[in-house]
Parts: structure tokens; C-alpha cells; sequence
């Protein structure tokens, strides 16, 4: 089944646009843009109750200092910065995508691919404080999926004279994207609260990681 060109560049620009792909994207679905809503500090960690009177089931189970969430903050750095240069290449690929440069725009989706899934092997060499331990596996998870995401997204490029293509675009592209930015908010809620506690400041980085997507 054979679409019209015209077609095809309004749908994957419509896909694009839901997906909230690219730098310049500033859809609510990017995890880190911004900060986790009140409800979230909540969810953080509670002050240990030193009576036992209080709570006799109370047990501590762990402690994150400051030194400790500098330490995990600075051992990201790879990743944050393989994460640059997916930013880069994702706005690129948007900018050919809109001028019917598809075939160039499957290229740099590829590179999009791989420096997420770079990022996420960085990301799991990095050894986090014990209590941030699932709130990392998530990280990982997300830069995971986001490779996959991103090309996917490059073979799908290459045949969007194909309905197959299209569909794909929309219906496991995009919630593949949306399952990454789920993930990086899990990440996000659970090291917000943390960072607060600890009066560690939230590196300008997170509220960029996902503009790749």
C-alpha cells in the first residue's frame, strides 16, 4: 500500500509531535522538565523514630549521606553526557524529518539509539547508594527502552512509503518512548527527596535527560 508523501510527512510529524521527540520538545511527558509534583516528596524516605516506644515494628534500614549523593550524582556524568549528544542528534534528526529528509533522518535516529543505550550501559556500571538502588535500576530501564525506541524509529524512517511504517510509528514507537519517560519519573521521584534531605542540589542535567525523546 503506497501513501502519498504528503501524507506520510504530516503523520510522522504528528508522531513526532505525540512522542514529544527532539530538543525542542516541551510536552508534560518529559520525565525530569519538571519537578515531580508535591505529592511526590511524601513518597521519600521518613525520619528514623528514635523512641521505640513509638513504633516497636519501626526498623532502619539504611542512611544516605550527602557524601554519598554527591558521589552517585558525579559517577553519572558519563552518562548525562552520552545523554548531550543524543539531545543533539535528536534535534537534528527532527530538523530533517520536517524538510522530507528521511533518509537522513534514519541515520541520526540511529545515532539517537545508540547514544541512549550507551548511556544506559554507563549508567548501569554506576554503583548508587543502597536505598536509590530500584530508583536506578528505573534510569537504566529508561535508556534501555529508549535505544530500542530510537532504532526502531530509523527502520521505520527508511519505509515510510510503507503503512506498516506508519503504524509502527504510532503504536510501538510512541508508547515505547512514553514507557522511557515513565521510567526516568520513577528515577526522578525517588532521588528528589533524597537530595533535599541531604541539601544536595539537583543538577540542571535531569531536567534535560529525556529531550531526546
Amino acid at each position: 500500500m503506497c501513501i502519498p508523501r504528503s501524507s506520510v510527512l504530516l503523520i510522522v510529524c504528528l508522531a513526532l509531535g505525540a512522542c514529544g521527540c527532539g530538543a525542542a520538545a516541551t510536552s508534560s511527558t518529559d520525565a525530569p522538565s519538571s519537578s515531580p509534583s508535591s505529592s511526590t516528596s511524601s513518597t521519600g524516605p521518613s525520619e528514623p523514630v528514635s523512641d521505640p516506644a513509638v513504633d516497636e515494628s519501626y526498623q532502619v534500614v539504611g542512611a544516605v549521606t550527602e557524601e554519598d549523593m554527591r558521589a552517585y550524582l558525579t559517577a553519572l556524568g558519563p552518562m548525562h553526557r552520552e545523554i548531550a549528544k543524543a539531545n543533539a542528534a535528536a534535534h537534528t534528526m527532527v530538523s530533517l524529518a520536517r524538510a522530507d529528509d528521511f533518509d537522513s533522518a534514519a541515520d541520526y535516529s540511529d545515532r539517537v539509539g545508540w547514544h541512549v543505550a550507551h548511556a544506559g550501559q554507563l549508567a548501569a556500571r554506576v554503583t548508587p547508594p543502597e536505598l536509590l538502588k530500584d530508583a536506578h535500576r528505573r534510569l537504566v530501564q529508561a535508556f534501555a527502552i529508549g535505544g530500542v525506541a530510537g532504532h526502531r524509529m530509523a527502520a521505520d524512517f527508511r519505509t515510510l512509503d510503507q503503512a506498516s511504517s506508519i503504524d509502527d510509528l504510532n503504536h510501538h514507537v510512541g508508547p515505547m518512548q512514553k514507557r522511557a519517560n515513565r521510567c526516568a519519573n520513577a528515577w526522578y521521584a525517588q532521588l528528589a527527596p533524597f537530595l533535599e534531605m541531604t541539601h544536595v542540589p539537583m543538577p540542571a542535567w535531569t531536567h534535560t535527560m529525556m529531550n531526546w525523546d
